[in-house]
C-alpha cells in the first residue's frame, strides 16, 4: 500500500498530507455509507483537486462504483447508481389461527379477569395507602385495638358495678318497707 501511495504522489501538484487526510476521512465507518457524490463535494470544499480526490478514492477502502448493483426507487428497476438505497427487511408475523366463538369468549373472559385483578389491586392500594395518607388517618395496630377493647370492657364493668349497687340499694329499701308493712300488719 505504501508503494502504491508513493506512485500516486509522484506528481508535484499533489499534496501528500491532504491526500492522506482524505484517505483517512474516506475510510471512516460513518463516511463509507455516504453517497460518493457527497464525499467528492466535501473534499472539493476542503480544497482538494479532482486528481487528488481520485488518488484518495483509489487508496481508500471504498469499493469501485461498478461493483454496486443498487435498487433505484424512482425507476423501479435495478440500475448501477452512485446512490445506495436500502430496503427494509421483511417483518415476519406469528401465525394466527382463525377466530372462533370460543376464542372470542376465552379472550374476553381473560381480559375481564385481567381488568378485575388490576382494579382490585388499585382499590387495595387506594384503601390502605393513598386514602390514609391523604386524610391523615392511619390503620391501627393489633396492640392499639386490644387496648381500646380493654378500655371499653373496663368502662362497661364500671357501669355494671354502679348499676348493681343501685339495684342493691333499691332492694334494701324495699326490704325496709316490707318489714315496716309486715310489722304494721302484725300489730293490727
Amino acid at each position: 500500500m505504501a508503494e502504491k501511495a508513493d506512485e500516486n504522489f509522484s506528481s508535484p501538484e499533489i499534496r501528500q498530507s491532504l491526500v492522506n487526510t482524505a484517505i483517512d476521512f474516506l475510510n471512516m465507518e460513518k463516511i463509507l455509507v455516504q453517497p460518493e457524490e457527497k464525499k467528492r463535494q466535501f473534499l472539493i470544499k476542503k480544497g482538494l483537486t479532482s486528481e487528488e480526490i481520485e488518488i484518495a478514492f483509489k487508496n481508500s477502502k471504498v469499493p469501485p462504483k461498478e461493483n454496486y448493483r443498487v435498487y433505484d426507487i424512482e425507476a423501479q428497476n435495478f440500475t448501477q447508481e452512485r446512490r445506495l438505497a436500502t430496503l427494509p427487511a421483511p417483518i415476519s408475523l406469528p401465525f394466527q389461527s382463525p377466530r372462533t366463538l370460543w376464542t372470542v369468549v376465552r379472550d374476553s373472559f381473560n381480559m375481564f379477569i385481567y381488568i378485575t385483578g388490576i382494579a382490585l389491586v388499585i382499590n387495595y392500594m387506594y384503601q390502605n395507602y393513598i386514602m390514609p395518607f391523604l386524610t391523615g388517618k392511619r390503620t391501627k395496630t393489633k396492640e392499639e385495638i386490644l387496648l381500646e377493647v380493654q378500655a371499653s370492657v373496663t368502662e362497661v364493668l364500671k357501669h355494671l358495678e354502679s348499676t348493681l349497687e343501685k339495684i342493691n340499694n333499691n332492694i334494701l329499701l324495699q326490704n325496709v318497707c316490707v318489714n315496716k308493712l309486715v310489722f304494721n300488719y302484725v300489730q293490727i
